[in-house]
């Protein structure tokens, strides 16, 4: 379970560092409409993360298949976010 929780951390560190690198670049081109999409698909994408770690908590597969279940899908939800901007 410390290694399900290590490479969660690890995922939100990723995720913390893009959204940061994202707010400079919209600040930077002072755009309000752009601010505006990026805080609603970052809340989307943080409430979508928390739906699958609650999943992934509920969930009877053994650790190593919530691990590749969780990452999967933060990485598919990280990119789609992502790629957005």
């Amino acid at each position: 379970m410390e290694n399900f929780h290590q490479k969660i951390s690890i995922i939100l560190l990723r995720m913390q560092h893009s959204v940061v690198n994202l707010k400079q670049t919209i600040a930077m081109q002072n755009n309000i409409a752009k601010r505006e999409e990026l805080d609603k698909s970052l809340s989307n994408l943080l409430m979508n993360f928390n739906e699958i770690i609650n999943l992934l908590e509920n969930a009877q597969d053994s650790q190593e298949e919530k691990l590749k279940i969780a990452e999967e899908l933060l990485e598919k939800e990280i990119d789609k976010f992502l790629n957005k901007f």
